[in-house]
């Protein structure tokens, strides 16, 4: 009964948001998205808002509602969120992290009680190593601490935690090549690049279509995980450049850069591998 009243409440909410702006309930782009939440009305009030008010586009929305579906237990309710955007890069977080927890559950649990932060973000920067590391920790995580019969925790380490992350960490580069100039190049043959600059220490290309993005940038990114992101962000009137910090480890936040830069040269956004802003915008004018 309470799950029928917010239905009808969201609804109700919709329909007085377009009765304030002048806007028929008969409206093409309404009839669209009450199809999309059909089974979902509950979403109608903060959909209807975004769509209408915010200008966001359909397939933009279409996206973020599909990963909102995929999602069960999400910890907070969609009315939290004051642009759909914030909504998208929550809900791929909130999927990384669940994918994360899957991984150290591969461990036994008497190895998994050493997968501490370090390990986590570790992990989740290189999530799209996902099968591999989850075949990795199946067979072999068990070796990596005190009660292993034939493996001694090597000398050099503290404690088993950081066993458990630099094995782990040398495994993602068995996966991945040497994270270096030489290797992103070649990552990069046959796909719509431009390279700006290529020093030993950092390599800076332009990144044209949303094929090269995805296969180049960080699995926390929006223009990585959908294309409509990439139509919305990456226009006429901006330009999309990855940068590759070979002086960080794979395992630093700091390795990948990607930022958004006007057709006059003024850098107008950047993220660190794992999404979060890059306050001070003179750091990528420095590198």
């Amino acid at each position: 009964m309470i799950e029928q009243y917010k239905i009808f409440e969201n609804l109700q909410q919709a329909k007085k948001f377009l009765a304030d702006k002048n806007i028929p309930e008969t409206d093409p782009k309404f009839i669209k998205l009450r199809e999309l939440l059909k089974n979902n009305l509950g979403y109608m009030g903060q959909f209807t808002e975004w769509m209408y008010k915010d200008h966001e586009p359909f397939d933009k929305i279409e996206d973020t509602f599909i990963k909102l579906k995929n999602i069960n237990n999400l910890d907070k309710k969609i009315e939290d969120f004051k642009k759909l955007e914030d909504l998208y890069d929550y809900l791929q977080l909130f999927e990384n992290s669940k994918k994360v927890n899957q991984l150290i559950n591969q461990l036994p649990s008497h190895t998994r009680k050493y997968a501490d932060n370090k390990l986590k973000d570790l992990l989740s920067l290189n999530i799209q190593y996902f099968d591999g590391i989850k075949g990795f920790y199946r067979k072999k995580g068990g070796r990596y601490n005190e009660h292993s019969q034939f493996w001694q925790k090597p000398s050099e380490f503290k404690t088993y935690n950081e066993w458990l992350y630099d094995i782990t960490k040398t495994f993602i580069k068995n996966l991945t090549g040497e994270y270096n100039s030489e290797t992103m190049k070649k990552k990069m043959e046959g796909l719509n690049v431009d390279v700006i600059e290529d020093r030993p220490d950092l390599l800076m290309v332009r990144v044209h279509d949303y094929d090269a993005s995805k296969k180049l940038g960080s699995p926390l990114w929006c223009i990585v995980t959908s294309e409509s992101m990439w139509n919305h962000y990456v226009n006429d009137f901006t330009n999309q450049y990855f940068v590759f910090d070979f002086s960080k480890d794979v395992s630093d936040i700091h390795h990948m850069i990607g930022t958004t830069v006007s057709p006059g040269g003024k850098i107008t956004s950047g993220h660190w591998a794992d999404d979060s802003t890059i306050r001070d915008l003179n750091y990528i004018d420095q590198l």
